[in-house]
């Protein structure tokens, strides 16, 4: 009974797992297309008063069409990169690169306390509105310049949230909205 039900699990997860196939291909395209361009550019600073937050926000456009839109934001001890991807006014794809520091509890050679880096990577893929794939992956290291090269090794892992794909695409069509602002 088992064996069958195994089976039959391996039969059915390739299907669905390659339902969404053709979209993502077409949204990775999409997301090469705008980053071969040669964008114009747009970009704002702001601090909030009496709190360590500050960052940017960067439109990227075609002419009078966002395209992309970059929010960076840090504060004492971590900071956020959000890149937003737009066709045609929709929002199609969202990277997310969370960074944050902390102590180790470890002392260093040198007496100064130790701490880790981390670093946290979220893909959303959007297809007419809904998200139809979310992927994370997540490494620390006590040096901090090895971080990107030991994301890149690790795979990426299905982020099963719908309430945070909803509130990140929310946030991706209000920042769509900031062009008429500048």
């Amino acid at each position: 009974m088992i064996r069958y039900f195994l089976i039959l699990i391996c039969f059915l997860c390739p299907v669905f797992s390659r339902a969404d196939e053709p979209a993502i291909d077409e949204i990775r395209k999409k997301y090469n297309e705008i980053e071969a361009l040669k964008l114009d550019s747009v970009s704002v600073k702001f601090e909030l008063e009496d709190d360590p937050l500050s960052g940017k926000i960067v439109i990227f456009s075609d002419g009078p069409h966002v395209k992309k839109v970059v929010y960076e934001s840090g504060a004492e001890h971590g900071g956020t990169t959000e890149s937003y991807y737009y066709s045609n006014g929709d929002l199609f794809f969202v990277f997310k690169q969370d960074s944050h520091w902390r102590f180790s509890g470890n002392t260093r050679a040198d007496g100064q306390s130790e701490t880790v880096d981390g670093l946290k990577e979220l893909r959303f893929y959007y297809k007419d509105g809904k998200c139809i794939r979310a992927l994370t992956r997540e490494t620390e290291s006590p040096n901090a310049d090895v971080l990107n090269e030991k994301i890149a090794k690790l795979p990426n892992l299905t982020l099963d949230d719908a309430d945070l794909a909803e509130r990140i695409f929310g946030k991706g069509s209000t920042f769509y909205g900031l062009k008429w602002i500048f």
